[in-house]
């Protein structure tokens, strides 16, 4: 590959279909050529913004697989909306059955993280390396803003979903995101300087299109899913890359999961946050680049 080529443009030159064992339409989309495969995980409520700067930089380099979750994206609705973290990991297993996928790099972000070391643990012969990308391997709510306030939060979300399901949903589809904004700058959670407002705004909107019931399943599912128990048994190359001021999950946090995997790297992006593919897209595309050249071996 050569380092530092740009690619400004990606066609999608497949977007498909498939249905899940209970019969939940999943979406996923396939674009760019070359002669590796990357399978992108996205965040919580997530449906690839973050990957916005990295799809265009390794399209013509790759083949790159981007699966939209249950209940988010263009996938359908699923029929009951507790939703675990195993359901979207046997999602992406089918998928990639489907596509007859082996060997592929798995780029997770946020929840996308706790996503990959599942299909890491479980699908090993689908993984040549997996990048773990402003994620942890559990309790994520411990550590969000450095209290826990998230943690406190949930059983009161989860109060709110049960006795009055039709306020929180009236609440949670029509808050302005303006206002969400405005809380993220104020909470830190994005670095105004290194993201563009825009696309930060197709993440809020897609955000109040999520059904908040499975939101909440999945928040609670982030925050009691605990992989350390068997980091140390992941036998593919690992890279860690983590935001320095990321205050959802913490540079230590990644650092340490880091210290777990046999065979991991770790970088830190100076002035990163929660999204740093985004902040800074040059920094984070060569180091994976060079990732997958020296430790992937592709």
């Amino acid at each position: 590959m050569a380092k530092g080529e740009r690619v400004r443009t990606s066609k999608i030159f497949d977007a498909k279909n498939l249905h899940a064992r209970d019969g939940t339409s999943l979406f996923y989309e396939i674009s760019g050529k070359g002669e590796f495969k990357l399978m992108l995980l996205d965040g919580l409520a997530c449906d690839g913004f973050v990957w916005k700067r990295l799809i265009p930089y390794f399209a013509s380099k790759s083949v790159i697989i981007h699966p939209h979750y249950r209940g988010h994206g263009k996938s359908g609705k699923p029929k009951s909306p507790q939703t675990r973290i195993m359901n979207l990991v046997e999602d992406i297993i089918l998928i990639s059955e489907n596509e007859n996928l082996s060997d592929a790099i798995v780029l997770g972000h946020s929840m996308g993280v706790q996503v990959a070391l599942e299909i890491a643990r479980f699908k090993p012969e689908m993984v040549r390396g997996i990048v773990l990308i402003n994620g942890g391997y559990g309790k994520l709510l411990s550590t969000f803003q450095d209290t826990q306030i998230a943690v406190h939060l949930l059983p009161l979300l989860k109060f709110l979903e049960l006795n009055y399901p039709d306020f929180i949903r009236f609440f949670w589809e029509n808050f302005p995101v303006s206002l969400a904004y405005k809380m993220a700058l104020r909470l830190r959670q994005i670095n105004p300087v290194l993201t563009r407002k825009q696309d930060i705004m197709v993440y809020l909107k897609h955000l109040k299109k999520v059904d908040v019931r499975v939101f909440i399943s999945l928040l609670e599912e982030i925050q009691y899913y605990d992989a350390s128990p068997y980091l140390s048994e992941i036998k593919c190359p690992a890279l860690i890359i983590a935001g320095e001021k990321d205050l959802f999950t913490p540079p230590q946090i990644a650092k340490t999961m880091a210290s777990m995997i046999p065979d991991a790297d770790f970088l830190l992006v100076r002035g990163g946050t929660h999204i740093v593919p985004l902040e800074v897209p040059e920094m984070v595309n060569l180091a994976i680049e060079k990732f997958i050249d020296e430790k992937c071996h592709v």
